[in-house]
């Protein structure tokens, strides 16, 4: 960008993509890149992108990042007709 300073060009530079996330004040100005809790971590929050669409009527809202890996599975294979021995013995790995 010293190239081009003081120059009436239209240029921008090649950002990486955390430079970008980070750095840039029309991503943060746009929420393109939002702090989201995670659910049973205890305050922990991971970083995500924002939504492009933005409603002025409806703003998005950012709840919840997801549960983490394997949160769910007890759950479905009960739902799948597995006995609770059969679940021990899938989860107990």
């Amino acid at each position: 960008m010293a190239v081009f300073d003081g120059l009436d060009v239209c240029v921008e530079p090649v950002l990486s993509v955390q430079e970008a996330l980070s750095e840039d004040a029309h991503i943060r100005e746009r929420e393109m890149v939002v702090e989201v809790e995670l659910p049973l971590s205890d305050g922990k929050k991971v970083t995500q992108y924002g939504t492009a669409v933005k409603l002025s009527e409806s703003p998005a809202q950012y709840r919840y990042g997801g549960y983490p890996v394997g949160y769910h599975t007890k759950e479905v294979l009960k739902a799948m007709g597995c006995s609770d021995d059969e679940i021990e013995s899938l989860t107990s790995i």
